[in-house]
């Protein structure tokens, strides 16, 4: 039974709880969901499926409503949702191997945005075509939502060189925009 337990502010949690952020459902972005309707391109021979020879529905609590003997011999598939992959860009790789790069990242000396993130983070920013919100960044990179505000501040103290506006975070509407044409120019000289 869900249940939800509201705090105003200013008031701590108890002690053992912890805040937990709602998560978005994947529909809520049109970008993952337009990825993930779109058909894999293979140039090989198409093959066709098998029919699946079991199209009973479970009850409940996950047992087969038919017969257990034919449940044996065709067990249900398992069905896990999927998340559409990001696509990783090669100038983010650039980026990452760039001298500039590392001497932002060697100035910043607390809270330094572990790399795996950054490149999570700037290719679902790639992805759709630059603009992101709270939600995607936090869904790239496996964080909870209460701590994307904290991990864009670090992300753009390492990509807004001499405060040039690489990464422009707007709080109030919990969206993220990059600019790469400004990202090819301060990083990788200009080169897309």
């Amino acid at each position: 039974v869900p249940l939800s337990v509201f705090r105003p502010p200013g008031v701590d949690l108890p002690t053992g709880w912890e805040q937990v952020e709602p998560a978005p459902p994947g529909w809520w972005d049109l970008a993952v969901l337009a990825a993930a309707t779109e058909p894999p391109s293979s140039s090989g021979p198409r093959r066709r499926r098998k029919a699946a020879t079991d199209t009973a529905q479970g009850d409940l609590f996950g047992q087969s409503t038919t017969d257990p003997a034919a449940t044996e011999q065709h067990p249900q598939p398992e069905t896990t949702a999927t998340v559409a992959p990001t696509t990783r860009a090669a100038w983010i790789d650039r980026l990452v191997a760039s001298d500039t790069y590392k001497v932002q990242l060697g100035a910043i000396t607390r809270a330094k945005p572990p790399e795996d993130r950054v490149i999570a983070a700037l290719s679902a920013l790639h992805d759709r075509g630059g603009t992101a919100s709270f939600a995607v960044i936090a869904q790239a990179t496996g964080m909870s939502m209460a701590r994307v505000p904290g991990f864009l501040s670090a992300l753009e103290r390492l990509l807004n060189v001499d405060g040039y506006g690489v990464i422009t975070v707007e709080r109030s509407t919990h969206e993220i925009r990059l600019d790469t044409d400004l990202l090819h120019t301060q990083f990788l000289g200009g080169q897309p």
